[in-house]
């Protein structure tokens, strides 16, 4: 998706370049709960596109 939103100009392309790998919101998630910590909220913003966890470790 980076790189059709940097033909259209919606991002740059350093940003399109930038992302490796694109986890999901599940993703991280499950991450975060693997490495012990409790999830407080997690959501999507900016049309789906970044992610937002916060966690805490109990």
């Amino acid at each position: 998706m980076h790189k059709i939103f940097r033909r259209i100009g919606l991002v740059s392309s350093f940003a399109a370049e930038d992302h490796k790998h694109i986890f999901s919101l599940e993703e991280l998630k499950s991450a975060c709960q693997q490495a012990g910590f409790r999830i407080i909220e997690a959501r999507t913003f900016k049309l789906g596109f970044n992610q937002f966890v916060v966690c805490e470790k109990p």
